[in-house]
């Protein structure tokens, strides 16, 4: 019998121009506030979720260096941004790079005084697989698609920042943001 399983994937580019770069901060905060997945301690949890967001650095950091591309820096405030667009997909049940209310990923940005010239995000939703496949049918499907490869394999960005989430329904949502600040 087999297991139910599926993936789905959506790409934005958006190249935006801003005023004066500064340095920002994000409001998106950790909570700590985690189910039970799997029958692991709420700190074993997070830890997973993060070695998860880790694990999709490194693999696409691993697919620009095969393409003879530089490394993207881990910002942490975009991966406190990628972690908050995550959990508010997976807490209110949409899959889209528009929020409910109409907002897109520089939208966002901007209303969290995130500044950047270049962003483009690549979002994944997957049900039905291990916390250990979680990122790596992501990885796959993103490098399978035309899109989302191009977002990863962009030379005019030059950070990352990876957020994963879980539904209460047990489905993972993962986002990639990519900025040149």
């Amino acid at each position: 019998m087999g297991r139910f399983a599926k993936a789905l994937f959506s790409v934005t580019t958006i190249l935006i121009v801003t005023g004066p770069l500064s340095p920002n901060s994000c409001g998106a905060k950790r909570t700590g506030e985690f189910r039970d997945l799997e029958g692991v301690d709420a700190r074993r949890r997070e830890a997973r979720i993060f070695a998860m967001e880790d694990v999709i650095l490194a693999a696409t950091n691993a697919f620009r260096q095969k393409q003879g591309l530089p490394a993207l820096a881990e910002d942490t405030t975009l991966r406190e941004f990628a972690r908050s667009r995550s959990a508010d997909m997976a807490a209110r049940t949409y899959f889209s790079h528009t929020t409910p209310e109409g907002k897109l990923v520089y939208q966002l940005m901007e209303q969290e005084r995130i500044r950047y010239r270049t962003v483009r995000e690549n979002i994944a939703q997957n049900q039905g697989y291990s916390m250990q496949e979680v990122a790596t049918v992501a990885m796959t499907g993103w490098i399978e698609s035309p899109g989302h490869r191009e977002n990863m394999g962009a030379t005019d960005v030059t950070h990352l920042g990876v957020g994963v989430a879980r539904g209460s329904d047990g489905t993972y949502y993962l986002t990639q943001v990519f900025t040149h600040p």
